[in-house]
């Protein structure tokens, strides 16, 4: 279950942008519109859809984008390139064209939070983290 996902210097987010399912704090529509995820630590309110808008050209496209190639990576990269070959999807903001592209997603299995994520330039992944959290405290 999606918790967040954000990505950073990837086509035109040169900063991190997140698409978060926590609902805010707000109680008036909590019954109806949000629920809570089962788990042995303390999760928050979750959103159960989300709508992306916003004007052209804002980004929307580039956010779906940025979901399909990190999954992509994740359940293929391994085994569909070779040694040197570039890794494909990874487009970085334009002026920042020297640092990676950073892919990060929070998310729930069988009410263990976790956190993964990793940088990548065009020929390599630079850094990878997964944080689990099976009773509210990181354990790495």
């Amino acid at each position: 279950m999606l918790i967040e996902f954000s990505v950073t210097n990837f086509l035109s987010f040169s900063e991190k942008q997140t698409l978060s399912m926590v609902a805010d704090s707000s109680t008036e529509l909590e019954a109806t519109h949000t629920f809570l995820p089962t788990g042995k630590a303390k999760l928050p309110r979750l959103l159960p859809c989300v709508g992306i808008y916003g004007a052209n050209a804002a980004g929307k496209s580039n956010l779906l984008l940025a979901m399909k190639v990190m999954r992509k990576i994740v359940l293929s990269s391994a085994k569909d390139s070779e040694v040197g070959e570039p890794i494909q999807g990874i487009h970085s903001h334009a002026l920042f064209t020297n640092q990676p592209t950073e892919f990060e997603i929070l998310f729930i299995v069988e009410g263990v939070r976790y956190q993964y994520g990793f940088a990548a330039t065009r020929e390599l992944i630079t850094e990878e983290w997964l944080f689990a959290f099976p009773a509210g405290r990181s354990q790495q």
